[in-house]
């Protein structure tokens, strides 16, 4: 199965109400395997790094469109 390694994210953590950085998120398939502060190891996945951009998984699922 594919692999997508993001890193250098920034990424929202609820408990603190903040944005953390330097986020790496390893995606394998449609399911995301690892979120670690520290660097993953993932030989075969393909990097994308975010530049310090924030990377909000799963937003695309949890939205509407209303109209009237």
């Amino acid at each position: 199965m594919a692999q997508m390694l993001f890193k250098n994210a920034q990424l929202l953590d609820p408990a603190k109400d903040s944005l953390q950085g330097g986020i790496s998120v390893l995606v394998e398939g449609e399911t995301i395997r690892e979120v670690s502060a520290k660097p993953i190891k993932a030989a075969n996945a393909d990097v994308i790094d975010c530049k310090g951009r924030t990377l909000m998984p799963g937003l695309i699922d949890c939205h509407v469109h209303v109209m009237l």
